[in-house]
């Protein structure tokens, strides 16, 4: 794994303090076994042309046993990360922060609250529920109690009932959340009150769903959140569209994919107006967008996401009299719930997509299976 972009620039004026605890000159570590932590900054030391490199640089020898000097290093390397973390998840280079996390031994992390905080929020955004759920644990475990780490992580696990459709679980911890976090954290309230919009929607409450959401958009809006804003905007729009304003609809996705363009989370807005193209039976446009959708899906590794897209290319299928390909793309995404990282609630969606399809070309015994 390699260090790069923005971490390598905040650690350039930084490189004593890392290549201090190497126990072993470069060319000797970079030889050990199990060395894997790096990173593209070029270093340039006068007195030290053999470490003329990359923090493609080694900083610890045994991920294991965590053995030698090297693990030192640790706890200046996750205070650079933690500086630029949040410019990042704003961005929603999520995969980015998935490689450094995943760069640290796991007892660092579980050691480290603020790591495991940290960590637990690009995997849920990847959709690693059950990754997510372990970290956020060891997190609570071991934060400080005069701290604002309590609130945070209860947000954060708000924010994973969310992604598993525990919807009243969800609303009691955004409840909690927002009586433990101070009254200035902007931003952690914005992502609470997504939460809720969310909740709402998918309790029918459209009512009670659209003004939370509207002040989730502000907030993410006012604290530069982009990811924030984007999940925000596209959650108004699909209000918009359960309202039957299709069209308003389809202007707020749009919107979302003009401002954040590939951004991560716009597989949603893609997804969406794959499925408006759908409904007004325009099937050329449908596809196009949603192999977007697809591809932003397959980028950010979202099983969940991949398998929404799926039952769209199913029932695109379907219209187009191509049963035996919808069967198999419903295959395959029942295999993805099985081997991937999925809430429960999407298998009885594929499910029902199953009997909805057999139904559709009189498949009576295939319906009544399901």
């Amino acid at each position: 794994l390699r260090f790069g972009g923005q971490l390598a620039e905040s650690l350039r004026h930084l490189t004593d303090p890392l290549v201090k605890p190497f126990p072993l000159p470069f060319g000797q570590i970079v030889d050990q076994p199990g060395c894997h932590l790096a990173g593209e900054l070029l270093i340039r030391f006068e007195h030290r042309r053999e470490l003329l490199a990359v923090i493609g640089l080694p900083v610890f020898r045994n991920r294991d046993e965590g053995l030698g000097e090297g693990f030192r290093v640790f706890p200046f390397v996750s205070e650079q990360i933690h500086q630029i973390n949040s410019g990042l998840m704003k961005r929603g280079e999520i995969m980015t922060l998935l490689g450094w996390y995943r760069s640290f031994p796991e007892q660092v992390l579980q050691a480290n609250p603020r790591l495991c905080l940290e960590y637990g929020w690009p995997l849920m955004l990847s959709g690693q529920s059950e990754s997510a759920r372990k970290y956020l644990r060891w997190a609570k475990q071991n934060a400080p109690v005069d701290s604002s780490y309590p609130g945070e992580i209860t947000a954060a696990q708000a924010y994973l009932a969310r992604m598993e459709g525990d919807h009243s679980r969800m609303v009691e911890l955004s409840q909690h959340a927002l009586a433990e976090l101070p009254r200035g954290e902007q931003e952690m309230r914005g992502i609470l009150a997504t939460n809720l919009g969310l909740a709402y929607w998918h309790m029918g409450d459209m009512e009670a769903a659209e003004p939370v959401l509207e002040e989730a958009l502000n907030c993410a809006s006012a604290t530069g959140n982009q990811y924030a804003a984007l999940t925000a905007l596209i959650l108004v729009g699909r209000v918009r569209a359960v309202q039957g304003q299709l069209h308003a609809a389809q202007a707020i996705f749009n919107q979302a994919v003009q401002q954040g363009a590939e951004i991560p989370i716009n597989a949603l807005a893609f997804m969406d107006l794959s499925v408006l193209q759908y409904e007004w039976n325009n099937l050329a446009e449908c596809e196009v967008y949603l192999q977007k959708a697809i591809t932003l899906s397959k980028r950010m590794r979202n099983d969940e996401f991949l398998v929404s897209c799926w039952m769209i290319a199913a029932r695109l299928s379907m219209t187009r009299s191509d049963s035996a390909a919808a069967y198999q793309i419903l295959a395959d995404a029942r295999e993805r719930i099985r081997e991937g990282d999925v809430p429960v609630p999407a298998y009885a969606r594929v499910a029902a997509a199953q009997v909805n399809m057999a139904l559709a070309i009189g498949d009576l015994n295939t319906a009544e299976h399901w």
